[in-house]
């Protein structure tokens, strides 16, 4: 069902009608900023304010019907009340106020008001048909005026005095009887079936006409007359000759087809639309005054083919001529500026344009007419559209003349219908209709049982109170939430709705669809939102709210099963729940769901359970499945990281380290960092489990304890005593990487660790790095000089070897285990014996490689090479030879005059030297 568009409430019927007059009816209405006048059929009045609450009725103040009401004077336009009916036509006029309060001032004395606030009773021969108060009634140079029209096309100003009355005709005979007046500053409009035209009531000339949608003329100024009519003299009639506007008069602002329509029918038919052109005039208090006192006025003009609105501006003066001559008199001026007013069309409005028309008809006026336009808040419009189905629709139309949004009335088989709008606070109108146009046919309705029934209804924009109490109806919890959470602050409180109420509609709209999802998700928000708090003091009532509100929903949770859904978004600062909540939510999960028992136990603070409480519940839990296979292996894992954070936050950290160990969980190593649980690994059980688990990982925490807390004289003897010298290994190399000087006494141990379990180059980085082994026990361990078998920790043994001074040894293992030639004449080299060299040329004398490498590489001149030719023979198969003999040969003649040139150079500075000397002794005294 789609929302309606405005709000819709009736005046009572039974407060129209009295016991003693049944058969009453509304016949014209008039409004106000605070009040409304109704009119009926007895010729009674009753006087409402805007909701619809009656303040006074008087019975029988005219003799027939009231044909017409206006209300003016004052600031809101409801100190005075007008009316016009009965059979001697009379006008009368009331003061509705004394001071600032509304008096029972109706009285029921048929001719007059009582407590004297009659203003005057004037006597017309014919038909009113129309009625405007002066805004400045009773006012000094205004006196107590009051403008009407006839049936018989006049319209006149009627000012009341001490010895009667006197009429200012404004116009004489209209073609037909003027439909309505209206009367703001000093700009009174009357309307025909085709024009509305402004006259000044101050200046007493004419200012503009509006031509209705079935001209081609736009609304235009008046001509200016050569011969000004004085403000205390009637002008005479102007005939529609005189209206036509001048080529520079602005264009329309729309042009339509309706424009090309005939003139409008009349209607006699009794089911048909009663169509009359109505006009609203306001002026626009958003603008500065002029220097006159006045504003901008707009005049909003409805006929059934359409609406104008129009702008009417202020009074402008106008500039004297230069030349003397050319001046016009002061008099004049001051009628001339008066009439020098800016005319501008803003919108034109068509039923065709507001998407009205039920289904095609021939006279659209007729099946489907505008009855009313009025302004709606401040700056949109109002539409009263006529269905051909006789009923009523209205149209909120924007700035830009578009329709916002529009609604259908529930009136039906009607024939007339108006509106009117109550200036300021909440936009409101005001529509009362009749069932038919006679009098006749209000006497029985269709089905002959009595009078018609008839409603005075306002109508205003939905309130949000108003729009969460439909939404609410129509089970659209969302949409109600969300327009009662953007509604502006206290305005539900006074609606007496309650945010909280409206907020546990939605969610209870939710559980009992089963979307525990979806309530779980919008729980925290809604609560929060709905029941929000203003200003410090009022904090504390309102967590106690939020708090009722949560236990309460976790409660529902509960009892259906689903408090894993809830559990994660649960708070835990404002509102702060009991403990005894927390703790109970904790054990419940723990039984049902453990994986979000964990989860929440992440999330949630430690100081907001109890630790021991939910350990002792994971514990009993944790015991029961150890006794049954069928639960899962996540919710035995679940369960056991709960309880190791229990076991933290309660400090017992032993049963922790226990518990890991004993799960083999590889946590434990993290664990033992992070609290420096460093003095608990001392234990042999401890340190093996460790190393069962991840010999790495507790490699790397044992040689990372600090030396103070856990020294290695602490680890290796339980390592040793495991009796797993990997282990031991591990740990003992661990701690020699990170620093070679710590624990000496373990280097001995160690090289043996090594020889056992090292890798390639280990063993030689200890034994250059460290300087606290025996190198005996080091030869030892690596099977004395030759080794436990040949090539084995060769290098190793030849470091350890010339360590020892025996060079002799290293060379053989270089030559003969290794053969490893270049090694070999490196090793000399480094150590500059001559002995080395001659085991070298020994060598090569039956070994054809190590002969090539002493070719190739003589060691510097330590080798003759005339010593390494005689060494070669046939036998022999030396690669390229002959290229090495030759490249000695060319060394050694390089070599040579190198020296000679060496010597050369040496013989001839020394002397030059020579002679400088003796130069420098010739010359001494």
């Amino acid at each position: 069902m789609q929302e309606p568009s405005f709000s819709v409430a009736a005046f009572a019927s039974d407060k129209l009608a009295t016991p003693s007059s049944p058969n009453v009816y509304v016949t014209c209405a008039a409004t106000s900023a605070k009040l409304v006048v109704l009119g009926l059929s007895d010729g009674s009045l009753s006087l409402y304010d805007v909701f619809g609450n009656r303040l006074d009725h008087h019975n029988s103040l005219h003799v027939g019907p009231i044909v017409a009401l206006a209300l003016g004077g004052g600031p809101a336009a409801d100190e005075v009340v007008a009316s016009a009916g009965g059979a001697r036509a009379d006008i009368r006029a009331a003061r509705l106020f004394t001071g600032t309060s509304v008096t029972s001032n109706i009285s029921t004395d048929k001719s007059m008001l009582k407590d004297a606030t009659v203003a005057f009773t004037r006597h017309i021969e014919t038909d009113v048909v129309a009625l405007a108060v002066d805004p400045n009634f009773g006012k000094p140079r205004h006196g107590d005026r009051v403008a009407y029209a006839d049936a018989s096309g006049r319209v006149a100003l009627y000012t009341a005095g001490w010895f009667g009355g006197s009429d200012i005709p404004i116009e004489h005979s209209l073609p037909e009887p003027a439909s309505s007046l209206s009367w703001v500053q000093h700009l009174l409009a009357y309307a025909i079936s085709d024009s509305v035209r402004v006259y000044d009531t101050r200046s007493a000339v004419p200012v503009c006409r509006v031509a209705s949608p079935g001209s081609s003329a736009p609304p235009s100024p008046l001509p200016k007359f050569r011969q000004h009519v004085l403000p205390n003299q009637p002008h005479e009639n102007i005939n529609n000759n005189e209206l036509t506007p001048p080529a520079h008069t602005l264009k329309p602002s729309h042009t339509t087809e309706q424009e090309k329509q005939p003139s409008i029918p009349r209607l006699t038919a009794a089911k048909t639309w009663a169509l009359k052109t109505k006009i609203f005039m306001e002026q626009n208090l958003s603008e500065p005054l002029s220097p006159h006192g006045e504003s901008s006025v707009k005049l909003y003009v409805t006929w059934p083919t359409g609406a104008r609105i129009v702008r009417i501006g202020p009074y402008k003066d106008v500039l004297q001529p230069s030349d003397p001559s050319q001046r016009v008199p002061v008099r004049d001026i001051a009628v001339e500026f008066r009439l020098n007013r800016e005319t501008l069309p803003m919108t034109d409005l068509s039923p065709e344009e507001l998407n009205v028309m039920e289904h095609s008809v021939n006279n659209m006026a007729v099946d489907s007419p505008l009855l009313a336009l009025v302004p709606f808040g401040e700056e949109d419009t109002v539409a009263l559209i006529g269905t051909p189905s006789k009923g009523l629709m209205i149209h909120l139309i924007t700035p830009e003349g578009k329709s916002e949004k529009s609604m259908r009335l529930t009136h039906k088989n009607l024939c007339d219908a108006d509106m009117h709008t109550i200036p300021g606070g909440d936009p409101l109108v005001l529509i009362f209709g009749h069932l038919c146009s006679s009098k006749q046919s209000l006497k029985t309705t269709d089905d002959g049982r009595g009078p018609p029934k008839q409603e005075v209804v306002y109508v205003r924009s939905r309130t949000t109170a108003e729009r969460v109490k439909w939404l609410l109806g129509q089970n659209r919890f969302s949409d109600a939430l969300e327009v009662a959470q953007s509604a502006p602050g206290g305005s539900l409180r006074r609606a007496e709705v309650s945010l909280e109420d409206v907020g546990e509609q939605f969610l209870e709209s939710l559980r009992e669809k089963g979307e525990y999802d979806r309530l779980a998700s919008v729980l925290p928000e809604t609560i929060t939102t709905t029941t929000p708090y203003f200003g410090f003091r009022a904090r504390d009532k309102i967590m106690a709210k939020r708090k009722k509100r949560w236990e309460r929903w976790i409660e529902t949770f509960k009892k259906g099963h689903k408090l894993e859904i809830v559990a994660p978004v649960i708070p835990t600062y404002e509102p702060h729940l009991d403990e005894d909540t927390y703790n109970s939510i904790l054990s419940e999960l723990c039984e049902s769901v453990p994986e979000v028992m964990l989860h929440v136990l992440k999330t949630w603070p430690a100081d907001v359970y109890g630790v021991s409480a939910v350990t002792i519940a994971i514990e009993e839990k944790l015991a029961g499945m150890e006794k049954h296979s069928q639960y899962s292996q996540e919710g035995r894992e679940a369960l056991r990281e709960g309880l190791l954070m229990m076991y933290g936050l309660s400090g017992r950290h032993d049963e922790t380290l226990n518990l890991l160990l004993r799960e083999e969980s590889p946590k434990v190593y993290d664990y033992i960092r992070s609290h420096h649980l460093f003095e608990a690994v001392r234990s042999p059980e401890t340190i093996q489990g460790l190393y069962k688990i991840d010999a790495s990982a507790a490699t790397d925490v044992l040689s990372h304890a600090p030396e103070t807390v856990l020294p290695p004289e602490a680890v290796v003897p339980i390592l040793v005593k495991l009796d797993k010298s990997e282990w031991t290994f591990m740990y003992l190399h661990a701690v020699f990487r990170l620093d070679p000087e710590q624990a000496p006494k373990y280097h001995n141990q160690l090289l043996k660790l090594y020889v056992q379990h090292g890798s390639p180059g280990l063993l030689f980085n200890f034994l250059r790095t460290s300087s606290h082994y025996s190198l005996d026990r080091a030869l030892e361990e690596m099977g004395g000089p030759k080794g436990f078998k040949p090539g084995q920790l060769a290098r190793e043994r030849v470091y350890v070897l010339s360590t020892m001074g025996d060079l002799n040894s290293s060379m053989d293992i270089l030559l003969s285990e290794l053969g490893d030639t270049f090694a070999a004449i490196e090793f000399a080299s480094d150590h500059g014996d001559a002995i080395l060299w001659e085991r070298l040329i020994e060598h090569a004398k039956t070994h054809a490689d190590t002969l090539a490498a002493l070719l190739d590489s003589p060691a510097g001149g330590k080798v003759d090479p005339v010593r390494l030719v005689p060494l070669l023979n046939s036998e022999m198969r030396i690669p390229h030879l002959r290229d090495r003999l030759h490249r000695i040969l060319v060394d050694a003649a390089l070599e040579r005059a190198l020296r000679e040139d060496a010597a050369a150079a040496l013989h001839h500075d020394a002397s030059e030297l020579l002679n400088t000397l003796d130069e420098c002794v010739s010359v001494l005294p």
